[in-house]
């Protein structure tokens, strides 16, 4: 090289050294994320290089792996790869628990026990209780009761995650199909509404005009029995029967 430079191999070194020391850093703040008391992450294995896409980060894809369980995974898949992923500290084991619950709330309707204690790896129907009460009812992640003599979690609502890689799209095309049906909807109730007004004004005329017709045909009848006599006017109602005038009370 000319004056003033290193040797060849100094770039590459310092480029290697500045590689690991964002892939430690990584590391550590995945640690400090997954280690929070919050169960969201904030959206962190989406911003991190390369989680979205998989790209391989040497020994910082592992931490990076373990935040994207964190961030839309659950607690199988964290046990599936457990031998190959960094530990987990007793408060983050909780976490992915409560994670992956939420999940299974997320379905609605009832939740059997059975189900949450495969997928959460509880084994007595007390333990899990006492899980869905204090670590997940109480702290406002998952709305529900539960229902001992069904043996299920009766869910109301339940707290979102981040979405899986490629399902942003599927959530979209679901809004936009409802979008479309609940327009159809209100387009037809905006219809039947119009008809039944219209309806209603028909009928309130048509009503009117029988009154009218009545009240003509009462009129033209009466001056039908007052042309024949038929019709006694007041002073011949009040007229005493016989011709005889009323005698005074004394």
């Amino acid at each position: 090289g000319g004056a003033g430079g290193g040797p060849p191999g100094a770039v590459h070194g310092a480029r290697a050294a500045a590689r690991d020391a964002g892939e430690s850093a990584g590391g550590a703040g995945a640690g400090r994320d997954l280690g929070a008391r919050d169960v969201r992450l904030r959206g962190a294995a989406g911003d991190a290089p390369g989680g979205r896409h998989g790209v391989r980060l040497g020994a910082g894809a592992l931490h990076l792996r373990l935040l994207q369980i964190f961030a839309w995974g659950n607690w199988g898949e964290y046990r599936a790869q457990e031998a190959q992923l960094p530990p987990l500290s007793e408060g983050q084991r909780l976490k992915l628990r409560q994670l992956t619950a939420m999940d299974l709330a997320a379905r609605g309707g009832e939740v059997a026990y059975d189900a949450l204690m495969k997928e959460l790896e509880i084994g007595s129907q007390r333990q899990l209780e006492s899980f869905l009460v204090h670590k997940c009812i109480y702290p406002g992640l998952v709305q529900g009761e539960l229902n001992q003599q069904r043996r299920c979690l009766e869910v109301v609502a339940s707290r979102g995650r981040d979405l899986r890689p490629g399902e942003l799209e599927e959530t979209l095309g679901a809004l936009g199909a409802w979008l479309q049906s609940t327009s159809a909807l209100i387009g037809e109730v905006e219809r039947q509404k119009a008809a039944a007004e219209a309806a209603s004004q028909e009928a309130a005329a048509h009503r009117a005009a029988l009154e009218a017709k009545k009240s003509s045909a009462k009129s033209q009848m009466h001056k039908e029995w007052k042309k024949k006599g038929l019709l006694l006017d007041a002073m011949d109602e009040d007229r005493p029967q016989g011709g005889g005038r009323r005698k005074r009370g004394r």
